[in-house]
């Protein structure tokens, strides 16, 4: 029987759900850090790549990750988005007889590390469909958890034109900030929910993009539950999202957003690669601007999700990718290697 280890970074309990898909299917699994810290100097460092002031910390931690999954017998290691596992580990991994596999939630201009590694593993998953052509890895979009189904939970009343929920990274700042100056003139109801992990350090950043200025009073540094982010969606006509610059994979928020039964507003244009059944739901746009041009009646027109739709937006279709490119399926009929 497969025993699958699965190893990333620790945020907003998507590799825990993860998990648990794989156990409800009849899978053996746990889940393994990859990080020795998630504080913030920590955090920073491995991003940076500032590997004098983590390298015993981290080699240390992968020697110890090293040892938990050999001595638990585990079949297959499953590498979701990470930055800190380097090639020896890999290497480490495969001579004691684990299949390595990996699935990127981030593009390789943002985390180029496991290109170095590629070669070594089994199977290659990304939500990047550039990365998908240009390093042969299966093009595998994300997913929203069952707690932003609008088929699975009571629908509220939609009394949120637009909303917002997400960290301050990149330029977001900038593109909110027009975002609340069109709404407020449009007399919309815009929700925002901003998170930074320090009101300090956004301070900072202050000085390079201006628009973070706007939100340091009402950011938060604790986060949002599940519960009220899917709250939020099932309240909103439209959900705003943003990915990160240059950045072409379709964020979770993505999917989270549909599954709730909101209408989408996006920059990014590989939106379409949804299936068509979706694109009424879509809402393209260059500019935060562009928001003044849509019709917020549109959304009266959607309708339901289909059952068929809901799965696709699952974490149980996502999960179900995942085991085929690591040459199993969720009835479990198949031996490795024999079924991708």
């Amino acid at each position: 029987m497969p025993k699958i280890a699965v190893v990333g970074p620790n945020f907003f309990s998507y590799m825990h759900a993860i998990r648990d898909e794989f156990r409800s299917l009849g899978f053996e699994s746990e889940y393994f850090d990859e990080r020795h810290s998630n504080s913030i100097p920590a955090k920073i460092s491995y991003r940076l790549n500032i590997s004098l002031l983590i390298k015993r910390k981290r080699q240390e931690h992968l020697k110890k990750l090293l040892k938990n999954v050999v001595n638990g017998g585990f079949t297959d290691l499953l590498l979701i988005d990470v930055e800190v596992v380097d090639k020896a580990f890999i290497q480490s991994l495969k001579a004691h007889g684990i299949r390595v596999h990996i699935y990127m939630w981030d593009s390789a201009k943002n985390k180029s590390g496991f290109t170095n590694y590629l070669s070594e593993v089994s199977g290659k998953g990304t939500f990047d469909l550039n990365d998908s052509k240009q390093f042969a890895m299966k093009y595998i979009p994300l997913f929203a958890t069952d707690n932003y189904s609008q088929n699975k939970n009571p629908t509220l009343t939609r009394d949120i034109d637009i909303s917002f929920c997400g960290t301050l990274h990149s330029d977001r700042a900038y593109h909110l900030h027009r975002l609340k100056k069109a709404a407020e003139k449009e007399g919309l109801n815009l929700v925002l929910m901003n998170f930074f992990h320090s009101k300090i350090l956004l301070a900072i950043k202050c000085f390079r993009n201006f628009s973070n200025a706007y939100f340091l009073k009402t950011v938060s540094t604790d986060g949002f539950s599940k519960e009220r982010v899917a709250e939020s969606m099932f309240r909103s006509k439209f959900v705003f999202d943003m990915q990160h610059a240059g950045q072409g994979g379709l964020t979770a928020r993505t999917f989270e957003a549909l599954r709730s039964g909101t209408c989408l507003i996006t920059f990014n244009e590989n939106i379409y690669s949804l299936p068509e059944t979706f694109h009424n739901r879509i809402f393209l746009i260059k500019d935060a601007n562009d928001i003044e041009s849509l019709t917020f009646s549109d959304y009266e027109n959607v309708g339901l999700l289909s059952e068929s739709q809901d799965h696709y937006l699952s974490l149980s279709r996502f999960v179900d990718e995942l085991l085929l490119i690591m040459g199993y399926s969720s009835k479990q009929e198949c031996e490795p290697e024999k079924c991708v």
